[in-house]
């Protein structure tokens, strides 16, 4: 079950890999189909990230200290459709990729009328790779919880998640980052399939699945200090973003808007480098393919995303870019080769285990079984 657009990608990923090994599994919605109250927040951020990454953060900010578990109307009618979906669905295990309604989970799942069977077990799975995440993630009562990194864990096993019942086994992600490290031979390919040459340079600017509108300020101030590389631009699903960013092709015509991708392995392998905000699933993807990449941090870092710069930070994975002259120095200084990534063997290791999507599942596969 998921709830919002940052844990889509894990959602599928880990179904997909459980229906390839056996298992019924399926994703859904959980805000869409039983929560309004936390369908209209997860919209209403959606809405803001499109336009204002700034009102986004400001909303988050409210979101994280919003009294959900006050509104007992919403709570009571919430409970009542889980209720009916789980009825239904019937399933031995539920993994929850947005775990802020585990205590709603838990609660339906106590009330459900088949009272001729297990009651199903409940997973949490924690995508966001250092310490951002909120207190209120926290709930032992949960059979169990998948954690991404050794900074996750320490983090919350020390706020009191139960270490018994808590480990660390990457993060799920979908199979085509399975092979690791991006290879030549399929940069080369992408890049030639993409109408690039081989030998240009080419900067991905990702926009994220709403095509967030930052991506096109900072093409602009790009443009004006560095010339001589090949722009792509994503857009997602942000339509006006994308008809914008194709009125400037006119103009430029190393600028390069696109969609929604339908694999961002080939987008990260026709990139020499990537800039985006530090989602959690991007920057997994992007140190497990070995792309270098800058992740921005201006005009401001979504708070359940600070711990994914901290974790870059500390573990030297990636570079950070807190304004446009910074960002454009690393880009040319990465493109001259004076600097780059230098990883140590403790990053190496973080790297090699960040791919979960095998271990959760099947640790799922175990635990259902021993039930």
């Amino acid at each position: 079950m998921n709830g919002g657009n940052g844990t889509i990608v894990p959602s599928y990923a880990l179904a997909n890999y459980l229906n390839e090994n056996g298992c019924q599994a399926k994703v859904i919605d959980i805000m869409a189909e039983t929560n309004p109250l936390g369908d209209l927040l997860c919209n209403g951020y959606n809405f803001l990230l499109r336009y204002s990454i700034f009102s986004a953060s400001m909303y988050m900010e409210l979101a994280h200290t919003f009294p959900i578990d006050n509104f007992s109307t919403f709570n009571k009618m919430s409970c009542k459709r889980l209720g009916v979906l789980l009825d239904k669905e019937n399933p031995d295990a539920i993994v929850l990729i947005c775990p802020w309604i585990s205590r709603m989970i838990l609660s339906a799942v106590k009330k459900l009328k088949n009272t001729n069977r297990l009651q199903p077990l409940v997973f949490v799975n924690v995508v966001d790779l250092g310490t951002g995440m909120t207190l209120s993630w926290i709930n032992n009562n949960v059979d169990f919880t998948f954690l991404p990194t050794d900074n996750a864990y320490r983090f919350l096993t020390a706020q009191g998640l139960n270490q018994k019942k808590t480990s660390v086994l990457g993060v799920p992600l979908l199979k085509e980052f399975e092979a690791g490290s991006v290879t030549e031979s399929e940069k080369v390919k992408a890049k030639l399939k993409n109408n690039f040459r081989v030998n240009d340079f080419v900067v991905a600017i990702l926009g994220g699945s709403e095509g967030g509108t930052y991506t096109l300020s900072i093409l602009k101030k790009l443009q004006k200090h560095l010339n001589g590389f090949e722009y792509i631009v994503q857009c997602g699903t942000n339509q006006r973003l994308y008809t914008k960013i194709e009125i400037l092709t006119k103009i430029y015509k190393n600028v390069h808007p696109m969609g929604f991708v339908d694999s961002m392995r080939e987008l990260y392998s026709m990139s020499d480098i990537v800039i985006t905000k530090p989602g959690a699933i991007t920057i997994s993807e992007l140190i497990i393919s070995r792309v270098p990449f800058i992740i921005i941090t201006y005009p401001i870092v979504m708070p359940q995303e600070r711990g994914n710069v901290d974790f870059v930070k500390e573990n030297k994975l990636g570079f950070i870019a807190n304004d446009i002259q910074s960002l454009s120095g690393i880009i040319q200084n990465i493109r001259t080769g004076e600097i780059r990534i230098a990883y140590k063997k403790s990053s190496e290791k973080v790297r090699n285990n960040l791919f979960g999507t095998r271990k959760i599942g099947d640790k799922i596969i175990s635990e259902i079984e021993k039930k």
